[in-house]
């Protein structure tokens, strides 16, 4: 239902302020009459997704490195994912840890990451490493043809398992 407002048990406060705060910018500016795009990094794109999921006015969504959502929260929630996660597009570094943490929604698209820095794959989750930046400001982007790359699609596998196997063995 699109007029309840979401459960605290599946969704987070940052989540529920930030969709309050989309409907109440899309009322006041009369948007309506626009074709509305939700946009985040990070944490940011969990929340445009979660606007998204949540709420009918955005016609697209566009997360880059956003994390995903709780096995709870996608029970819950299901019905309106299957709904709308046509809509939401993940673009994702092909060694980006952040969105691999919980469970993603939407089609993805995986870069090849560039200028990871003095930390390596530490940095490979800020925004600058989408773009192969070159001289008078051009820069370029390249989709990495294999998808994730392999060390990160075992470490998903690990930590979900993992995670998921404490959960089942959780009795509370």
């Amino acid at each position: 239902d699109l007029h309840s407002f979401p459960t605290r048990r599946s969704s987070d406060l940052q989540q529920i302020n930030a969709l309050e705060w989309y409907k109440s910018v899309y009322q006041k500016l009369n948007l309506e009459e626009y074709t509305v795009t939700v946009i985040g990094h990070s944490k940011g794109g969990n929340k445009a997704k979660y606007i998204t999921i949540l709420n009918d006015t955005p016609a697209r969504c566009v997360s880059f490195d956003g994390q995903g959502f709780s096995d709870e929260f996608v029970e819950h929630y299901r019905k309106r994912i299957q709904k709308r996660q046509e809509v939401i597009e993940n673009h994702n570094i092909d060694f980006d840890y952040v969105n691999i943490l919980m469970n993603d929604v939407g089609r993805k698209t995986f870069y090849i990451g560039y200028d990871y820095g003095k930390f390596g794959f530490a940095e490979s989750h800020s925004p600058n490493t989408f773009f192969d930046f070159g001289e008078n400001g051009e820069y370029s982007m390249r989709v990495n043809p294999n998808g994730q790359r392999p060390e990160m699609q075992i470490l998903d596998q690990f930590i979900n398992s993992t995670g998921r196997a404490a959960d089942n063995d959780d009795p509370g």
